[in-house]
C-alpha cells in the first residue's frame, strides 16, 4: 500500500515538473515601493483571514482525523463504506473548492463566502451534535461538514493575498498557512480529549463552536486597519 502511494505521489510529482511552467517573471518593484507598504504582520485585516482560517480548519481535519473512528464506533458502519464516504468528502470538497474559486474571481465576494461556510459547516456539526446515535443523518451530516469544512481554503488563501498586497504575499501566505498548521495539529488532539471525556455529542458541539468563531473574525473593528 504505502509503495502504491509512494509511487502515486512520484508520478504526480514528476507530472507537476514536465507540464508545469516554473518560470517566474521578476517583479519590478524598486525597494523604496516595498517600503511603503506594511507588514502583513501589523494588518488588522489580515489577521481576520489568518484567524478564521484558522477556526475553518477545524471541522476539515474532524472529519479527516476522527470521522472515520466515529462512524466505526457510533454509527458502527464497515470500513469500506467509510473509506467511500471519505474519499467522497474529499473529491467533493475538492470540487467545491475549484466552485468557489470560479465564483468568487466573478463576484469578488470571496469575504462573504468564507461567512457563509463557517455557518453552514457550523450548522452541519449542531446537528450532528444532535443527531450523534443516528445512523443515516449521522452520515448526511458528516459528509457535509466535511464538504464545507474542505471549501474555504482557495478563496481564503486568494483574499489574504490580495489584503497584504502583491509585494508582501509571501509573508501573509506564510503566516495563514502556520495557522492551518497549527490548528490542524491541535484538533485531533482536542478531539480525542473530549471525545474520551464527554462523549461524540461533545466532540461535534465544540466543533460547532469553533466553526462559527469564525464569524467573529469578520466583525469590523474600526477604520483603523493596521496596529
Amino acid at each position: 500500500m504505502f509503495i502504491v502511494l509512494a509511487i502515486a505521489g512520484f508520478s504526480m510529482g514528476l507530472i507537476v515538473v514536465l507540464f508545469i511552467n516554473t518560470k517566474h517573471t521578476e517583479s519590478k518593484y524598486t525597494s523604496k515601493s516595498m517600503l511603503t507598504i506594511p507588514s502583513p504582520l501589523k494588518s488588522i485585516e489580515v489577521w481576520k483571514i489568518v484567524m478564521a482560517a484558522g477556526f475553518l480548519t477545524v471541522p476539515q481535519m474532524a472529519i479527516l482525523t476522527f470521522g472515520s473512528i466515529y462512524m466505526r464506533d457510533i454509527l458502527h458502519i464497515g470500513l469500506a463504506s467509510i473509506s467511500i464516504i471519505l474519499i467522497g468528502v474529499q473529491i467533493g470538497g475538492g470540487m467545491l473548492r475549484i466552485w468557489s474559486g470560479y465564483y468568487t474571481d466573478k463576484k469578488k465576494n470571496r469575504i462573504s463566502l468564507l461567512k457563509y461556510y463557517a455557518i453552514l459547516a457550523g450548522i452541519a456539526s449542531l446537528l450532528l451534535c444532535v443527531m450523534v446515535n443516528n445512523t443515516y443523518m449521522g452520515v448526511v451530516f458528516v459528509v457535509l461538514t466535511g464538504l464545507f469544512g474542505h471549501a474555504w481554503h482557495g478563496i481564503a488563501y486568494t483574499e489574504v493575498a490580495m489584503k497584504a498586497g502583491i509585494e508582501r504575499t509571501g509573508t501573509a501566505l506564510g503566516m495563514i498557512g502556520t495557522t492551518v498548521f497549527i490548528t490542524s495539529f491541535l484538533t485531533p488532539i482536542i478531539i480525542a480529549r473530549i471525545a474520551d471525556g464527554y462523549g461524540w455529542s461533545a466532540v461535534w458541539g465544540a466543533v460547532a463552536m469553533l466553526t462559527f468563531a469564525a464569524l467573529l473574525c469578520f466583525i469590523p473593528f474600526s477604520n483603523r486597519s493596521k496596529f
